[in-house]
């Protein structure tokens, strides 16, 4: 995403993270302690076969805006950070489940083979 679709997804202006620092520092330091980087990157990407190019921020700096706005009552912030929060839990719930079912056929694999060895004795 870029840092405009970024903010733009929260209704706030997309110069509001380039402006922080100078209207409201105290703000900007509060997230700088939460560990904002505030360092652009350039991506590249496609969409339907055409080439773009976005200057973003870190998905990590991304989520602690969107947390701030978030806890400031921006219900746009709140509806995207639990529609990823829910993602999120599922996929890790998949995961884990797939890990436990890839443990329960080793374990099944395991326990033929000490089984064929007893057989053999």
């Amino acid at each position: 995403m870029s840092q405009n679709q970024i903010l733009s997804t929260i209704g706030i202006n997309r110069n509001w993270l380039i402006t922080l620092p100078f209207k409201a520092p105290k703000v900007y330091q509060k997230l700088v302690g939460q560990r904002l980087n505030h360092v652009t990157l350039f991506a590249e990407y496609t969409v339907n076969g055409v080439g773009t190019r976005a200057e973003t921020i870190s998905v990590k700096d991304a989520r602690i805006i969107w947390r701030y706005f978030d806890t400031k009552g921006n219900a746009q912030a709140q509806r995207l950070i639990d529609a990823l929060s829910e993602d999120s839990l599922i996929s890790i719930s998949t995961r884990i489940s797939h890990n436990l079912q890839a443990f329960d056929r080793a374990e099944e694999r395991r326990g033929r083979g000490a089984e064929e060895k007893e057989l053999s004795i």
